[in-house]
């Protein structure tokens, strides 16, 4: 059966459509992520990344029409009662990324409502914990003397989660890099970034956010918003790290 996404995808209804807590939960992060980067990251961008997919390069008239249905602030989330509206017919939503983080975060819900309180849940590189312990812990990847060398950090009943430039289908992220404002493709000099949150949902979001950002802007946003993270960058060739403030101590 066709997903609950899907169904609303297809929808050219401009009214409120009522849906599950878990996509308002999901399409809530994407607004977040969107206003963060100020539509750098775009989760309605889906007919614009689909147009530089398969080595593609769209002609300006393409372009022109996968903007005009691409702006996340064409699409309001609500709680009470849950639902979803859209102020623009065409515009679709690409949640993949982010619906990763929030099956972790349930996941790990349901572990914590059947009693088990130490446990570790991971899909791909998005990790949520919980420990009284810090038994659990998260590989991450720090740039060495000649090559890029594992090590890993405790979780510390947080979740994290690493997002990649060079991550193609079926990874975190959905679609090749592509700046929704301008049509083309984005130019950032992070290859990965790595972050620490509260939940998985909100690991996954920041992690894109501080990537599609670049470097300094990056590292500005997660001192403001008090988001712990890792960046590794390409300088002349060479994997660079940087972090912020609170990261774990061993990779500063």
């Amino acid at each position: 059966p066709e997903s609950e996404l899907g169904l609303l995808n297809r929808s050219e209804k401009l009214t409120w459509l009522p849906v599950s807590r878990a996509l308002v939960s999901v399409i809530e992060e994407g607004l977040r992520v969107s206003d963060l980067t100020h539509g750098t990251w775009d989760f309605t961008a889906g007919k614009l990344n689909a147009l530089y997919q398969n080595g593609k390069t769209p002609g300006p008239l393409s372009l022109e029409a996968a903007k005009l249905k691409t702006g996340y602030f064409h699409v309001e989330a609500r709680r009470d009662p849950l639902a979803i509206k859209r102020s623009r017919r065409g515009i679709t939503m690409e949640l993949k990324a982010l619906s990763i983080g929030f099956a972790t975060d349930e996941i790990a819900e349901a572990l914590r409502k059947a009693g088990i309180a130490s446990f570790r849940v991971a899909i791909g590189r998005v990790v949520k914990a919980s420990s009284s312990k810090s038994l659990w812990t998260y590989a991450i990847d720090r740039p060495g003397a000649d090559a890029l060398t594992t090590e890993t950090v405790p979780l510390d009943n947080r979740a994290m989660a690493t997002v990649s430039s060079l991550m193609e289908n079926g990874a975190v992220l959905d679609y090749p890099l592509i700046d929704p404002r301008s049509g083309k493709p984005l130019i950032s000099d992070l290859t990965a970034v790595t972050a620490a949150e509260t939940s998985a949902l909100k690991a996954v979001g920041t992690a894109i956010a501080l990537l599609v950002v670049g470097t300094t802007e990056g590292k500005a946003l997660a001192e403001k918003t008090g988001a712990n993270a890792y960046f590794i960058s390409q300088t002349e060739g060479k994997a660079v790290a940087a972090s912020t403030a609170l990261f774990p101590r061993n990779l500063r």
